[in-house]
């Protein structure tokens, strides 16, 4: 039985001999002119030059004889044609090699982490970014013999079977918001020449909610091509984000979003990050709330489907969107539109088209507009088409466009008293202040948007003893420009002149201006008007009784 103990014992001290035997040798060949030549085979790998401050060896796996390296301040230097800051810096990365590889021109790194790396995006006088400019020279290389099982190759380089990125950032240059943290990568078969197992998130700037989640498979790498196969996931809280981000980025639309609100995107992904990707996509909305502040929101709800498609994402990103007609729930209204997005160089483009219903006017546009829009009522829009583009939210305000039908039941005007002010200038002529209110039954009208003005036509109301038609404009300022013509009949007709034909009751026609704001309007009756209508009644009237005199005499 002791001998037996001093063979296991021998066999122990042996394993440990040449578990320190190959760390020294693996120490050696990494100091010094061995340093070096790792470096400048890492270098000659990746197309861009590596440097290091320490590099230390320690025991990994005793069973495996596989050494773990450790490397500090680590620096990849920026590809020609960009600036002399480094590319990507990293406080440490650690890695377990094969020993074995170290004799041969091929290292063989079976796991290498990263700690927290930083990614320095900027663009070339092209526009083509550092990064797409590494990732068009990064080629994929055999491991360390070809296919056919021959020697291995002489120009064989660096492989990684396992590579782990963990806490990194990447910051866009010239860019104040739009940085991503806490990015955690996992790749698998790196330098392999298959492609490469990927999984990866990354957070938007100091958020926890709004992250990019990917997995799937990433390559094998070519000049100007990096294949991608996978699911990506985007949650966007916008709740988390700055307010002063929000505002010039979204407007009134999202000022106030809620802490809640959760916007997610899911998207089956194949194609050529280098080139184009697309899939089929999945768009969901959570405890989102729209409008200019806590106040004034509107619930918006979703979950619909539509296509994604991603161009040149290495270098200038261009997305685009389509959702074909869906189902949207806005507050307790029904929202049904087809809609596109669409974002290129910081030039953003979007179109709206479809229905809605089921929502009172006043807290639809009282959710975007500062001032009170003066109106309320059961709203009923049959048909709407919406288009902008620009840099941010007052730009695309600005270009906003697009054309439609209005339809408002039960509603009033709040702050415009037309037969009153009708009424009112039979006593006084000229301009007068409204005080009262309309109330109307049924209000229609189609409109069109441009030059940040509401075109209406063809507006007929009919409430409040009244018909009025007419066309007009209202601002985006809430300004006011309309001509109306409006029906009144009875007793009111005839105080102003008018007499009733036979069976029909006295009807008279009252041009009417209105300037002003929706909350403070101006509603001045024509006088010329009155009197014209007055005059051409009376002489009727007077006829009629004449010829109903002569007849009445035969």
């Amino acid at each position: 039985m002791s001998k037996l103990w001093k063979i296991l014992l021998g066999l122990v001290v042996l394993v440990v001999l040449l578990v320190g035997a190959c760390a020294l040798v693996a120490r050696s060949m990494i100091s010094g002119s061995g340093k070096q030549k790792v470096l400048a085979m890492l270098s000659d790998s990746l197309g861009v030059a590596v440097t290091v401050g320490d590099i230390d060896v320690k025991i990994g796996s005793i069973l495996k004889l596989e050494p773990a390296l450790q490397l500090d301040q680590i620096r990849l230097a920026n590809p020609s044609g960009f600036s002399g800051k480094p590319m990507v810096e990293a406080e440490a990365i650690d890695a377990i090699v094969s020993v074995s590889s170290l004799f041969s021109n091929s290292p063989r790194i079976i796991a290498l982490a990263i700690t927290k790396p930083v990614l320095l995006v900027e663009k070339n006088t092209a526009g083509k970014t550092n990064l797409e400019v590494f990732m068009d020279r990064l080629q994929a290389k055999p491991a360390a013999a070809s296919d056919k099982g021959g020697a291995p190759a002489a120009n064989s380089s660096l492989s990684i079977e396992d590579l782990r990125i963990e806490g990194g950032a990447v910051k866009l240059a010239g860019e104040a918001l739009g940085s991503w943290r806490r990015i955690d990568l996992r790749l698998g078969g790196f330098g392999s020449g298959r492609p490469l197992t990927a999984k990866a998130s990354a957070h938007l700037m100091e958020t926890t909610k709004s992250l990019l989640e990917f997995q799937g498979t990433l390559g094998p790498f070519a000049e100007g091509s990096t294949p991608i196969d996978g699911k990506l996931d985007v949650s966007f809280a916008p709740g988390e984000l700055p307010k002063a981000f929000l505002l010039k980025e979204f407007g009134a639309f999202l000022a106030a979003p809620g802490e809640k609100a959760l916007l997610k995107v899911a998207v089956a992904l194949k194609g050529d990050l280098a080139r184009t990707a697309s899939g089929a996509t999945q768009v969901s909305l959570a405890d989102f709330l729209i409008g200019r502040d806590e106040q004034h929101r509107l619930p918006l709800t979703g979950n619909v489907a539509g296509q994604l498609t991603l161009k040149h994402a290495l270098s200038g990103p261009a997305i685009q969107i389509e959702i074909p007609k869906s189902a949207f729930g806005l507050a307790a209204g029904q929202l049904a539109a087809s809609m596109s997005f669409a974002s290129d160089a910081g030039q953003e483009r979007a179109s709206l088209a479809g229905s809605l219903k089921g929502l009172d006017i006043q807290q639809l546009l009282g959710a975007f507009l500062d001032n009170d829009p003066g109106i309320q009522g059961a709203l009923h829009i049959p048909r709407f088409e919406l288009r902008t583009a620009g840099r941010d939210a007052q730009q695309m305000r600005s270009a906003l466009s697009g054309s439609g039908s209005i339809e408002v039941a039960n509603g009033k005007l709040k702050q415009m008293d037309l037969l009153g002010s009708i009424t009112g200038a039979m006593g006084k002529a000229g301009l007068m202040q409204a005080t009262g209110s309309t109330d109307f039954a049924a209000l229609k009208t189609n409109f069109a948007i441009q030059d940040q003005t509401l075109t209406l036509s063809d507006a007929v109301m009919d409430g409040g003893g009244l018909r009025t038609t007419g066309a007009g404009r209202v601002g985006f300022d809430t300004s006011l420009n309309l001509k109306l013509q409006a029906q009144v009949s009875g007793r009111i007709a005839e105080l102003l002149g008018a007499r009733p034909r036979g069976d029909q009751p006295a009807q008279s026609i009252i041009p009417v201006d209105v300037a002003g704001t929706t909350a403070s309007p101006r509603v001045t009756p024509s006088v010329k008007g009155l009197a014209a209508e007055a005059t051409k009644n009376y002489v009727g009237g007077f006829l009629d009784k004449l010829l109903t005199n002569k007849a009445n005499k035969k």
